[in-house]
């Protein structure tokens, strides 16, 4: 950035995930590195970021209000919302979908189900998808068998295109744990876009999308247990649920691309005036 300011090309920053604590050890730790981030940060024309929060912890941080700009996450709004049905929730599943790391909240929800199925009946039965890959993918499947609830969660590893639209498509929930330093999660504006209510942490961008109890649930921490109750809680009340899909599917078109590259162009024409 230094470069292309000193060589007099106009700068955006585009700041696309996001840590907390990253800004907190700056100022905290090193004086030294608190001093070049700073002057990093002064060299943008514009700085784009994916919510309102971390928008103002670089206001905090020293940033101008006039340079920094709230951006939402992305999505082909159309391939996810042709696939929502009115859904008959008793005959579905509860779906997770991300790259399998400890701080997704994948090994929290595996421990919920225990506590889960025992509330539905045989004839309304629960089921839980998790689809992705990645280095935990192990561990969660010896997790399963050491539970004894193989019946009761299949694991799709990872998925794209058609067969990752039809796990939306089929979902009665979507349910996403997650402790790690997370911006905008894709799949929580995927899932509001296919009509999904959404169980997920208090994390990033997530609280500015999901209101507790209207469109979601906010968990206050990313245990089993919580996650359990959650689900639970939803489970018994189909009505509840639709209302929150379709208040997800309303708001989440204000992520489709062609929204979201419009705003970005007039950015973009902002800057270079």
């Amino acid at each position: 950035m230094y470069i292309a300011k000193r060589m007099g090309y106009k700068v955006v920053l585009f700041i696309h995930g996001w840590h907390e604590n990253v800004f907190r050890f700056f100022e905290t730790e090193s004086k030294l590195v608190t001093f070049f981030l700073r002057e990093m940060l002064s060299f943008p024309d514009r700085i784009i970021v994916l919510a309102d929060s971390f928008k103002n912890t670089l206001m905090e941080f020293g940033v101008g209000d006039s340079k920094i700009e709230v951006l939402p996450i992305m999505i082909d709004y159309a391939k996810y919302s042709q696939r929502y049905v009115s859904r008959d929730t008793s005959k579905k599943y509860v779906l997770f979908m991300s790259n399998f790391f400890k701080d997704k909240g994948l090994y929290e929800l595996i421990r919920s189900v225990p506590l889960v199925v025992p509330t539905r009946s045989v004839e309304n039965p629960v089921r839980f998808i998790l689809a992705g890959d990645g280095p935990e993918l192990r561990g969660a499947n010896d997790l399963v068998r050491s539970l004894k609830i193989s019946d009761h969660v299949r694991f799709t590893g990872y998925v794209t295109g058609e067969a990752k639209y039809g796990l939306y498509k089929e979902a009665a929930l979507f349910v996403f744990p997650t402790s790690h330093g997370e911006g905008f999660p894709t799949v929580i504006a995927e899932a509001m876009a296919a009509g999904l209510p959404i169980i997920a942490t208090r994390v990033g961008a997530i609280p500015e999308v999901i209101e507790d109890g209207v469109n979601g649930i906010i968990l206050s921490k990313p245990d089993e247990h919580e996650v359990a109750r959650a689900i639970i809680h939803l489970l018994k009340r189909p009505r509840l649920m639709r209302k929150m899909g379709k208040l997800n599917r309303e708001k989440a078109k204000d992520y489709d691309v062609s929204v979201v590259c419009d705003r970005l162009v007039k950015i973009y024409d902002e800057v270079i005036a």
